[in-house]
């Protein structure tokens, strides 16, 4: 099976451009969800939170080898910020032959090894990958797995070495593995949350003038209110409240604070490192930047 690029659409997608960070999932630092109606199965203020892609708040991103393991996606040394295109490897790609042509023992081996993790997966391909959002200079050579992420444990991290060093020892030296839950790969949608006007500037303003004279208060580069989730449906995402940062600010907390102090229950936050969003998606890569990867 060989995947065409991703459809660009007309989502509305953030722009990452600080490279150093390229090794993680989604654009978020950190994020505090809107609180529940059921405060009993959440923590003490009924907001769910992640930090960097995991509930795990002590999770920082990658370990020491490059490895994320976030709630739906493990994986590395070098995995691309998703959205990413899909690249099927060209028949003058140096590791087609055994990759893709003649790949049934290398693939019969990665089955195992799956197997024996309790991971099925609906689809096992090797793969260029490439980020819409911070494209790199050509295609990560990945072994991707999709499948569905059952429980939080370390089986998937464990499985993903597991392969990277099989593959190693393979001599696919330049190769990376992603594990990936099927819902990771939705696209984030962005839109305006759809409050009054003079509310939306409410809530902005009103956060940047408690932490204004903060000490991050300099790394905001922007405070926007949207509506963002995964459903195509706009009106079921959570109106959040978004910032814009560069570079590390550990500023939820507080913002949480100031908005549950006001009543702001329905407003979530998310924290991004990077520039304010965009309109637009990074042209697709060009046939040329396909040849070896």
């Amino acid at each position: 099976m060989s995947f065409a690029p991703v459809s660009q659409g007309n989502t509305l997608q953030f722009p990452i451009t600080n490279r150093i960070y390229s090794t993680g999932s989604r654009y978020e630092e950190c994020y505090a969800g809107m609180q529940a109606d059921e405060p009993f199965t959440t923590p003490p203020d009924g907001r769910l939170r992640r930090n960097k892609g995991s509930r795990e708040e002590e999770i920082s991103g990658p370990h020491s080898d490059g490895f994320i393991d976030e709630d739906l996606r493990v994986g590395g040394p070098y995995l691309c910020r998703i959205p990413a295109h899909y690249i099927a490897l060209p028949k003058t790609h140096s590791h087609y032959q055994r990759l893709v042509a003649e790949n049934q023992e290398v693939k019969d081996h990665v089955s195992r090894i799956l197997e024996a993790a309790r991971i099925t997966p609906t689809i096992v391909e090797f793969i260029g990958r490439l980020s819409e959002v911070e494209q790199e200079a050509s295609p990560v050579l990945t072994l991707l797995v999709i499948a569905l992420r059952e429980r939080l444990d370390p089986a998937w991290l464990d499985t993903a070495r597991i392969l990277w060093n099989y593959l190693r020892a393979e001599g696919f030296t330049n190769m990376n593995v992603e594990i990936v839950d099927l819902n990771m790969l939705k696209r984030l949608e962005v839109s305006e949350s759809g409050l009054e006007e003079n509310v939306s500037h409410y809530i902005g303003e009103m956060v940047e003038e408690e932490i204004r004279d903060g000490v991050y208060w300099r790394y905001i580069t922007s405070i926007a209110v949207f509506r963002l989730g995964w459903s195509t449906n706009h009106v079921e995402n959570p109106v959040t409240l978004t910032i814009t940062i560069e570079p590390d600010a550990p500023l939820r907390e507080q913002v949480v604070s100031i908005l549950n102090s006001k009543e702001l229950s329905f407003v979530a936050v998310m924290i991004i490192r990077g520039d304010i969003p965009s309109l637009t998606y990074l042209s697709s890569p060009t046939p040329d930047r396909w040849e070896d990867f």
